[in-house]
């Protein structure tokens, strides 16, 4: 999971990502990922390299904004044959469907990123959940 102001992230921050995603790749044959932003984009040298990343590890993403270039990005990405799809924040379950996620990963989900924007000090973004 992967939850992000409205920033780019610095390379530093970019490369705790990639690191991480290389470690998940490591010790799983495939790779389910959830990305929130509030609107902060990689640079194009970041998209080239996680691109590069998860055609290689087989990472299925799926990104939640309601940023008009947040969800651009991820659509070029598909075109490059990435597995992600780009959904509003009022669309958060969907996201998780699109993810395969069991039940529980889904509450476990969205109960984190309810807590990783409260650490990053974003106002929930119109992030929720339908119980």
């Amino acid at each position: 999971m992967f939850v992000n102001n409205d920033q780019v992230p610095n390379e530093a921050e970019w490369r705790v990502y990639e690191t991480a995603l290389e470690q998940l790749g490591r010790n799983q044959s495939a790779i389910r990922l959830l990305v929130v932003t509030a609107g902060g984009t990689p640079t194009p040298t970041q998209r080239h390299r996680v691109g590069e990343l998860a055609k290689a590890l087989r990472v299925r993403t799926a990104v939640v904004s309601d940023s008009v270039v947040a969800r651009s990005i991820v659509t070029v990405f598909s075109w490059l044959n990435i597995e992600i799809k780009a959904f509003s924040t009022a669309h958060l379950p969907a996201a998780l469907e699109y993810l395969e996620l069991s039940d529980v990963e889904r509450e476990w989900g969205f109960e984190a990123v309810k807590e990783m924007q409260a650490q990053l000090r974003i106002r929930d973004a119109g992030v929720r959940m339908q119980r």
